[in-house]
């Protein structure tokens, strides 16, 4: 309980801290000529989308957090595994998240072309899920005895009940960068 909650404390100030030194550093790079002007319109256009990132981060861990203090220890360490993996396969939506919002919210973009990109987006995640959905369904023994050792075998029962969560998530990604665009 107290453990979980000090390393989540801990991976938030790391995140924020690193974040600031990032900014930092991007703006004395860029704080000269016209690149300033960018920098900071991009600093004060992303603060939104910063504090998502900071509270989904919270979010995450939340769960784990939560079943460290109404369960018991093993329950935590056969959940954790599952999740980790499961928090691993939201990578590459993303990543297509990340890039299609720009794409999508530039105003060049027609209506046909904007559907076409969203029904492509659609799909692309509907077989990105359906795909992670079926490999976890039938790899999570082994993947689970590869990535921490047979001692977490049980973890790949809660791997299999969270395999539609890729698809689930996939999708929402979607969804949202389609809605923030228009």
């Amino acid at each position: 309980g107290l453990t979980s909650a000090l390393l989540l404390a801990l991976q938030s100030v790391a995140s924020w801290t690193i974040f600031g030194l990032l900014t930092v550093r991007l703006y004395k790079i860029l704080s000269s000529g016209p690149g300033r002007t960018a920098i900071t319109s991009l600093i004060s256009g992303s603060w939104a989308f910063v504090l998502a990132d900071l509270i989904a981060s919270v979010y995450t861990q939340s769960s784990t957090l939560i079943l460290s203090a109404s369960a018991s220890l093993q329950a935590t360490g056969l959940f954790r595994p599952a999740i980790t993996i499961i928090a691993a396969l939201y990578i590459a939506p993303a990543i297509v998240f990340n890039v299609s919002l720009p794409v999508l919210s530039n105003p060049q973009i027609g209506s046909a072309q904007f559907r076409k990109i969203s029904r492509l987006l659609s799909m692309g995640a509907l077989m990105y899920g359906v795909a992670a959905c079926v490999f976890l369904l039938l790899f999570s023994q082994p993947v689970i005895r590869m990535l921490f050792g047979a001692q977490f075998a049980k973890s790949a029962e809660v791997l299999e009940i969270l395999a539609l969560v890729p698809l689930l998530k996939s999708g929402s990604f979607v969804c949202v960068a389609v809605m923030l665009a228009r």
